[in-house]
């Protein structure tokens, strides 16, 4: 009982010095902000500039006062847009603060009282969060280094970042790539801010590409209970995260994995568990595989031949699956 109070004291001290020094970080970086605040400003001027002389070509000339006043209403409303950046960050950190110690009570109740949940669900959550833990940090990195060897100010908050939102199926990678579109189109530093921040979001979307249709798909789905199809997993992102904020975004994947896992029972009656089958994973011939591989389960859908397709090739798919 000693060691074990002692293990979930670690543990919990480590998740609430990760939160810190994640809060830590997005004040610094708001700081930074802050005191850069001249050099964004010239880049918004920048930015205005540049839309005149685009609506200067495309309207042809127009008079000196009205280009002014065009200018600096555009300027306005950059200033009130980064103003509402900031403003939003340092709002929302709190809020964000207050999830991430709720994450960590979860932990600690779970860890002190653990759920009768089953050693397949264990292993199941378990082996998710390492594989999409590595997955993560590995885009993270890449993004870090990524938008660091472009000049970009505050690299490392946006990689931080990108590791964290990655966690959230579908959704986290796209919120992480448009974060630093602001900071690079407005930083008067860069010699070409535009291409700087083509490149940058090029780049990222190659990355987000190879970690979630290449490594992810390796590491994760090769685990056939953690094979679903992207309309669940948004949908499970979405109602997990209305219900517990974070830690049910994290927790979507696993727990949609594990209702597929209870029903892959021989208990359940194929006249049930097969349309949820090819609904969960979006293949028509998923209980059919799952019969394969499972002995003793078995499934009530007839192979029908799809449009197209001759006897024979529907003759050999049925011999490959059973």
């Amino acid at each position: 009982m000693l060691l074990h109070g002692v293990a979930i004291a670690i543990v919990v001290a480590l998740v609430v010095c990760a939160v810190i020094g994640v809060v830590l970080m997005v004040v610094q970086s708001v700081l930074r902000l802050q005191d850069d605040w001249k050099v964004y400003k010239k880049g918004a001027e920048n930015v205005a500039q540049a839309v005149q002389k685009i609506v200067s070509h495309a309207t042809g000339s127009m008079p000196a006062a009205f280009a002014e006043d065009v200018s600096q209403s555009a300027l306005e409303k950059v200033e009130e847009l980064l103003s509402a950046i900031v403003g939003e960050v340092l709002g929302s950190a709190w809020r964000v603060l207050l999830e991430f110690l709720m994450m960590a009570l979860y932990i600690a109740f779970w860890l002190a009282a653990p759920m009768p949940v089953g050693t397949q669900m264990e292993e199941l959550f378990r082996r998710y969060i390492m594989l999409k833990g590595l997955a993560c940090c590995g885009y993270g990195l890449c993004v870090g280094v990524l938008l660091g060897s472009l000049g970009v100010d505050l690299a490392p908050f946006f990689g931080l970042f990108a590791f964290l939102l990655s966690f959230v199926p579908e959704v986290g990678a796209i919120v992480a790539l448009l974060l630093p579109a602001p900071v690079i189109l407005f930083d008067s530093r860069l010699e070409s801010p535009g291409m700087t921040l083509f490149v940058a979001t090029s780049a990222q979307l190659g990355l987000k590409f190879v970690f979630a249709n290449v490594v992810e798909v390796k590491l994760v789905e090769a685990d056939q209970l953690m094979k679903l199809h992207p309309v669940v997993i948004l949908m499970a992102v979405t109602f997990f995260g209305f219900i517990w904020g974070p830690t049910g975004m994290l927790l979507a994947v696993p727990l949609v994995a594990y209702f597929k896992a209870a029903l892959l029972s021989k208990t359940v009656p194929a006249c049930y568990r097969d349309p949820v089958l090819v609904i969960l994973e979006g293949d028509r011939l998923a209980p059919v595989k799952y019969a394969r591989k499972i002995p003793g389960l078995t499934t009530g859908i007839e192979m029908m031949p799809m449009e197209g397709s001759s006897a024979d090739t529907l003759a050999e798919e049925v011999c490959e699956d059973r």
